[in-house]
């Protein structure tokens, strides 16, 4: 019997939101520069993810435009 290994991948995790939905990302999950990055990657695939974290402590939040 084989166990597998679940990796949480944010990159994946933010490409499969639909249009319009919103997440808030928590600093003990993923770092603010692991968010940002992640953003950028799905930019270069076309996909605009909009970053906040204006008002907000040990969080931000994701909004994917298209």
């Amino acid at each position: 019997m084989q166990n597998f290994v679940v990796k949480k991948s944010l990159t994946e995790t933010l490409r499969r939101m639909k249009v319009g939905d919103k997440m808030r990302i928590k600093s003990r999950d993923f770092k603010l520069s692991a968010v940002k990055t992640a953003k950028n990657r799905l930019k270069k695939e076309g996909i605009d993810i909009k970053l906040s974290e204006a008002g907000m402590i040990d969080e931000c939040e994701v909004t994917r435009l298209n």
